[in-house]
């Protein structure tokens, strides 16, 4: 049974541990440096924002596999193998290459609109196997495939955006100021 995983719920001692050491790393990554805790206050503004928006992101991500999890029915369901996370790097190549100035706020309506448009085309292709989770899976990987493929060729093309969406697939939080990482959070 493919949900049978998905009923067990942790007890709350567990999750206070793991909020527990969460919440430690983080202060651990703002605040400890190669020399020790000596230049922690010289590098809490920049540390401090870059962490707290990679926190974000993976909580967000972990939300959205757990969802996705509990409404397929299957343990395997992700964003990423759904092609979830390349909808939403399309969308924001589009704004990019499409957009006069592609500003934050455009960027997460591109984004969001491609990943509820892949929701979508997912849902409508599988409706009739009843969301069986094997077509699911092999379906939502055929999608990921073909956006990856997309952004490749956007990739390709020696444009200087395409170094910008590079950055952003690799997950890098150089650009964080503390108002976005408090959106983000």
């Amino acid at each position: 049974d493919w949900g049978s995983g998905l009923r067990r719920r942790p007890p709350a001692p567990v999750l206070a541990v793991l909020a527990a050491l969460g919440l430690a790393t983080i202060v651990a990554a703002c605040l400890i440096g190669p020399s020790g805790w000596a230049e922690a206050g010289m590098l809490l503004p920049w540390r401090l924002p870059r962490t707290v928006e990679a926190f974000a992101a993976g909580a967000m991500l972990a939300t959205a596999g757990a969802v996705l999890q509990r409404a397929t029915g299957n343990l395997l369901a992700s964003p990423e193998v759904l092609g979830l996370g390349a909808a939403v790097m399309a969308g924001f190549a589009a704004v990019l290459f499409v957009a006069p100035v592609a500003t934050a706020p455009l960027l997460v309506v591109g984004g969001t609109l491609a990943a509820l448009g892949l929701s979508v085309v997912l849902m409508g292709t599988n409706w009739r196997s009843r969301f069986a989770p094997e077509q699911f899976l092999l379906v939502g990987v055929a999608l990921s495939a073909a956006l990856d493929a997309a952004l490749v060729i956007c990739l390709s093309t020696d444009d200087p955006r395409a170094t910008l969406l590079l950055g952003w697939m690799a997950g890098a939080t150089s650009g964080a100021d503390p108002a976005g990482a408090a959106l983000l959070l």
